[in-house]
């Protein structure tokens, strides 16, 4: 997925003595993996271009998620938590006001402000005791995401009034 998610080719670093467990589950799950796309994969390691690849889009991802913190800090008043903000293409806002009953009317709401957010309820066993959002960021401009919070703040507003204070993030 970080090259091209169309791709759906991947790789694992295992050692020596996994390598044949490793090789045989990857046969019983998926058989049908091109081996163009493996060979031209390989070379695109070796030859130190992947490693370039993960360097820009780090420094790409970098200033969209400072872009994506600030605009939450300054957009959405005391009316989430900011966690999960030190790596990767995501972060997780933990809503106050909002009752987890009503977080896919929320979400619903949300997708007709054309704002795509996501429940975190799916990657809980049990279904979390607040309401929470996935928000992603890697395929946005800084832009397009104040934009986006900035509408996201209208969707909340209308759903638990105004709230005073400042989104927090864990330092």
């Amino acid at each position: 997925k970080v090259l091209f998610p169309a791709l759906r080719l991947g790789f694992l670093i295992v050692p020596p003595q996994l390598v044949a467990i490793f090789a045989g589950v990857k046969q019983l799950a998926d058989r049908a993996t091109a081996i163009f796309n493996q060979a031209v994969l390989a070379d695109f390691i070796a030859e130190g271009h992947f490693e370039r690849h993960l360097r820009r889009m780090r420094a790409s991802n970098e200033r969209r998620r400072a872009a994506l913190l600030a605009a939450l800090r300054t957009g959405l008043g005391g009316r989430a938590d900011i966690t999960g903000t030190n790596a990767g293409v995501h972060l997780t806002l933990w809503l106050r006001g909002i009752a987890p009953a009503r977080l896919d009317a929320l979400i619903a709401r949300a997708r007709a402000a054309d704002v795509g957010v996501y429940s975190l309820n799916p990657l809980f066993l049990h279904p979390p005791t607040r309401a929470g959002l996935l928000l992603g960021y890697a395929a946005l401009e800084p832009e397009e995401i104040h934009e986006g919070v900035r509408r996201l703040a209208g969707v909340l507003e209308a759903f638990a009034g105004p709230a005073a204070g400042a989104a927090r993030a864990p330092g």
